[in-house]
Order: structure tokens, then C-alpha cells, then sequence
């Protein structure tokens, strides 16, 4: 936009909503000396102001935004599942069977995921945390 006053009546740039492009458009409404309603000159259709797009680099230099590095569920299970298993002797796992009895704190082999370590039970099911992540495992009370 131009640094003179806007007016209804006045011709400008928006962005139109039944065209899906930039084209010019009659203001109809202004709020507080901002544009509120248009009217796109192309197809007729009445809208609010929305104005043209801004460059991917201006809107991403607008931002600033500070990149920290993701880490995947995958990556945080392992770390997890690491740092609770620090400790442990693995070879006093228990081989896993749906009819034993799991306590918390427990470590136990299961013959798919691995070494795991019993997180929680309850209502003969436990809950142990694998490398890959927690799972939900039946077993004997």
C-alpha cells in the first residue's frame, strides 16, 4: 500500500478468496484507517481484506525462530529405556510368560522386544519399557 490515507472507493491489491489470487480490488469498509471489507474486481465477490502474501524468506526472517534439533520418539524411548536400565544386571532378566507374576523394577526377556523393565502392574497387566517404547503386557498376580 501507498503511504496515502485510504478511503472507500480506493483500488488496491488483495488477496481474493473465490479467485484463490491477487487481484485488484474496491475497498468498501475501512476500521480504525484499516482496510475491512473489499469487493475483488474480477469476479464481484465481496470479502474481508486479506492482504497479499509476503515472501517465504520475509515471513521466515519475520519470525526469528531459534531451531533446536527434534528427537524422535524412537531416540527418546532408547534413552530412556538406557538410563533406567543403568544398574540392572541383564542377566538376572526373567524369561517373559503371560502366567508369571511382574513386580515393579523387575527385568524381564521377551522373546520379540528384548530386555525390558517392568515400569508398573495392576489388573493382570504390567507395563514395560522396551528400547522401542512402553508397552502393555499380560501377566499372572
Amino acid at each position: 500500500m501507498s503511504s496515502k490515507k485510504l478511503s472507500p472507493g480506493d483500488i488496491l491489491d488483495a488477496r481474493c478468496s473465490r479467485c484463490k489470487t491477487l487481484t485488484n480490488h474496491t475497498l468498501i469498509a475501512l476500521v480504525d484507517d484499516t482496510p475491512a471489507q473489499v469487493q475483488c474486481n474480477t469476479c464481484g465477490g465481496k470479502h474481508k481484506y486479506r492482504p497479499p502474501a509476503t515472501s517465504k524468506t520475509t515471513r521466515t526472517a519475520e519470525r526469528k525462530r531459534v531451531s533446536t534439533p527434534r528427537i524422535s520418539p524412537a531416540e527418546k524411548a532408547r534413552t530412556v529405556w538406557q538410563a533406567a536400565l543403568e544398574g540392572n544386571d541383564p542377566s538376572t532378566a526373567v524369561a517373559y510368560r503371560m502366567d508369571i507374576a511382574l513386580v515393579p523394577g523387575q527385568l524381564v526377556n521377551h522373546p520379540t522386544f528384548g530386555l525390558g523393565l517392568v515400569q508398573s502392574t495392576g489388573n493382570r497387566k504390567a507395563i514395560l519399557l522396551f528400547e522401542e517404547g512402553e508397552k502393555i503386557l499380560r501377566c499372572g498376580e
